[in-house]
């Protein structure tokens, strides 16, 4: 048992390594992201596609997937079975638990696997009627800004999650399960946002590359084309300039 914990020690080391090296150049000023993603949205004449393109294609579509996903036993909770991902958030460890949708007639069963790991915040991408999920001490968030494929503002995102994050605070339990219908991805494109919004305000440096690489190895599904990384970076823009304004107005 000593000899596969200090493994797996050497390899999380290992792999904080590897990704410092091959990331290391994505380092921006907080200030400079407006700037930097002008720059990436421009096209290289050699290729012929943007820099964008090529970060996605190059650096942050060719990891090496984790194998993390969950699945209950199938002898627990009459035989549920629920499939997802965890993800560390700035607020703790596993903050953030991405899953599928209930099968119908299994919402019971799945309300009650979440409240045994311990997740008593619902963000859903659906409205699971005939739930009955007012029985149960979970606090449920039905997101309705993204009901088709186009993305949300970024302005209505990022309120989206201000809320999330205003509900975080006022609760001792800061855990979110978060689920839809598209294989994770509108899931974990808000657990990113969430987690960069939390950088962005606090950090002066950061390193947008690096956070999708890492998200991508968890859940290859949460980022599965450069639309979505393109997004993340729309989203990191605004919410910059916006922190200026802030700044501004209140000096």
């Amino acid at each position: 048992m000593h000899m596969v914990q200090k493994r797996i020690q050497l390899e999380f080391i290992y792999d904080v390594l590897v990704e410092n090296i091959l990331t290391g150049d994505y380092d921006i000023d907080v200030s400079n992201i407006p700037e930097e993603f002008s720059r990436i949205k421009e096209t290289d004449n050699s290729s012929r596609v943007s820099i964008l393109e090529h970060q996605f294609q190059d650096v942050i579509n060719q990891v090496n997937i984790h194998e993390l996903n969950f699945a209950l036993k199938e002898d627990e909770l009459a035989k549920f079975n629920m499939n997802g991902v965890f993800i560390d958030g700035p607020s703790c460890e596993n903050e953030f638990l991405v899953t599928e949708i209930p099968e119908e007639g299994k919402t019971v069963y799945f309300l009650k696997c979440l409240i045994n790991k311990g997740y008593l915040n619902i963000v859903a991408f659906f409205d699971p009627s005939g739930s009955r999920i007012e029985e149960y001490e979970i606090s449920h968030f039905l997101v309705t800004i993204w009901v088709d494929e186009n993305y949300p503002s970024c302005a209505d995102v990022l309120k989206l999650s201000n809320m999330l994050r205003t509900h975080q605070n006022e609760q001792f339990n800061k855990k979110f399960a978060i689920h839809s219908s598209d294989k994770f991805h509108k899931s974990g494109l808000l657990c990113i946002i969430h987690i960069l919004k939390d950088a962005i305000t606090s950090q002066s440096v950061i390193n947008i590359v690096r956070l999708v690489r890492l998200i991508k190895k968890i859940e290859p599904n949460i980022i599965p084309d450069c639309e979505s990384y393109a997004y993340i970076w729309e989203v990191a823009e605004y919410l910059q300039k916006e922190s200026i304004l802030y700044s501004n107005f209140v000096q």
